[in-house]
């Protein structure tokens, strides 16, 4: 019996910053996963410099981005549930 505190699969794929099911999930190097288009947007209005939300000091520049690894398990599980 699951309790009222429980996480669902729902909560595992929603982004932290737009609350919406990740659209292009890409992994930070601290292991956090975030839409491609966050981290750029929020790297964008802070001197090009994206900063991990959930405040564990992991940093990446904008123009790095792009090498960030797609988080193919987030992309799966998006798919799944959507379906």
């Amino acid at each position: 019996m699951a309790s009222s505190n429980s996480v669902t699969v729902k909560d595992l794929i929603i982004c932290v910053i737009c609350h919406e099911l990740f659209d292009d999930p890409r992994l930070m190097p601290c292991s956090h996963t975030y839409c491609y288009k966050c981290i750029d947007k929020m790297a964008s209005v802070n001197k090009d410099q994206f900063e991990c939300v959930l405040r564990d000091g992991c940093k990446i520049w904008k123009k790095d981005i792009d090498s960030l690894p797609l988080n193919q398990t987030i992309c799966d599980l998006v798919e799944l549930y959507s379906k």
